[in-house]
C-alpha cells in the first residue's frame, strides 16, 4: 500500500507539473530544460511536492557511494586476493554498493522486529548504458539462497522510472547522498 500511495502521489506532482519524469541531477542544472525556465517559485513548489510524497509514504531509505580512492582500493584488494586464490568482494562497484544497501535494509529490519518480512528490490531498468549495473542485478539474483534468505530478499526486479515512477525517488536521495558527502569541503 506504501509503494502504491508513493507511485500516485508522485504521479501526481509530476503531472501538475507537466512532466512525464523528474531527473534530480537535471532539476539542479542551470541549463536542463525544462527546469532551467522554470522560476524559483515553481521549482521549490514541485520539489516540497515531491519530498511530501516521499515523507508520507516512505519509512526508510539509504544509500551508498563509493568514492574514486575507494574503488581504486577496491580494485587493489581484488587483485592481491584473486591472485593469492582467495575470496574477493569482486570489482564491481555497483555490486557492492548494492550489497550494501541490502545489508542496511536488512539491519532495519532486524532493529525494527520484522525479521519475518521480506523485501522485493525494484532497481531503475529504463535507463541507457546501465549494463554493468544490470549485470550486478544479475549477480545478487544467482548469490547463494542462503544470502537470500540471510539478508531476507524475496526478489529483485528492474523496471523503468515511467513504469513505475516511485523509482525516480531516489534520484532525490542519490543525488543529495552524493553532494553532501563528509569527504566534500561543501555542500553546494
Amino acid at each position: 500500500n506504501d509503494w502504491t500511495g508513493l507511485q500516485l502521489a508522485w504521479r501526481r506532482v509530476l503531472d501538475r507539473a507537466g512532466i512525464e519524469m523528474f531527473h534530480m541531477a537535471d532539476f539542479m542544472s542551470p541549463h536542463a530544460q525544462p527546469y532551467a525556465s522554470w522560476g524559483e517559485e515553481k521549482r521549490g513548489r514541485v520539489l516540497k511536492a515531491l519530498l511530501r510524497s516521499i515523507s508520507e509514504n516512505v519509512i526508510y531509505g539509504c544509500a551508498a557511494v563509493l568514492t574514486t580512492p575507494g574503488y581504486e582500493a577496491l580494485l587493489k584488494h581484488h587483485a592481491e586476493r584473486t591472485a593469492a586464490d582467495r575470496p574477493s568482494l569482486g570489482n564491481n562497484p555497483y555490486a557492492l554498493c548494492a550489497d550494501v544497501c541490502i545489508g542496511l535494509v536488512n539491519l532495519k529490519l532486524i532493529k525494527t522486529g520484522w525479521t519475518e518480512r521480506r523485501v522485493a528490490y525494484v532497481f531503475d531498468g529504463g535507463d541507457p548504458g546501465q549494463g554493468e549495473f544490470h549485470s550486478s542485478i544479475s549477480t545478487i539474483l544467482n548469490w547463494s539462497q542462503k544470502y537470500q534468505d540471510d539478508n531476507r530478499v524475496l526478489s529483485v526486479t528492474r523496471v523503468s522510472k515511467i513504469a513505475a515512477p516511485a523509482i525516480q525517488t531516489a534520484d532525490i536521495l542519490a543525488y543529495e547522498f552524493t553532494h553532501s558527502r563528509a569527504d566534500l569541503e561543501a555542500y553546494s
